[in-house]
């Protein structure tokens, strides 16, 4: 994933050769664990590049989490702060002061698929659930529908309208929200 602004260029990818306590991973200038893990848990790095034009700096952040997540869609970038979905971790890191602002747990079940901003915060798209939460990452709402939130096409289940939401699930479900996580219509996957 490719982010910029006027001061910063971010390129987020897996680093999936990550191995906890190796001395051969990639050199990160900084690392994040989101949990305490043990050798054993299925684990990846976010690898984060950061290019820096206002203090002509470049350096390398290691977000460690479990490795369901995806990297496409996976952060929001504002002025000075980087928000990444690290699979079920929200993390806030201040890139002016090139340090972790906060992690949030903020999925309890299944994976954290993509975020996106919305309405003053920010909507995650979890496998089960639909999250609204404010710019700190608490929960604002929450949405479940009658599946899943992926696509057998692999599309988001997610397209953000002018004050609302339109979300389809695994079936084709199709379901209108506004911005206050109340839903306007919902359509089954056969119905026009």
């Amino acid at each position: 994933m490719l982010l910029s602004n006027h001061n910063y260029e971010i390129q987020i990818t897996k680093d999936g050769q990550y191995t906890l306590f190796s001395t051969d991973n990639i050199f990160y200038d900084i690392i994040i664990e989101t949990e305490e893990y043990s050798r054993n848990d299925f684990i990846c790095a976010y690898s984060v590049s950061i290019q820096d034009s206002l203090h002509d700096n470049d350096y390398k952040v290691g977000i460690i989490g479990r490795a369901y997540g995806s990297v496409e869609n996976c952060a929001v970038l504002e002025e000075n702060r980087l928000v990444v979905l690290a699979d079920n971790y929200l993390v806030f890191f201040d890139l002016k002061a090139q340090q972790l602002e906060n992690k949030i747990l903020i999925l309890d079940f299944g994976t954290g698929i993509e975020i996106y901003p919305f309405d003053e915060g920010y909507i995650v798209n979890g496998e089960t659930d639909i999250i609204k939460v404010d710019k700190f990452g608490n929960k604002v709402w929450d949405f479940s529908g009658r599946d899943i939130w992926v696509r057998p096409n692999g599309e988001s289940s997610i397209k953000i309208l002018d004050n609302s939401l339109l979300l389809i699930d695994w079936e084709g479900n199709k379901y209108n929200l506004d911005k206050l996580g109340r839903e306007i219509s919902c359509r089954g996957a056969g119905e026009k």
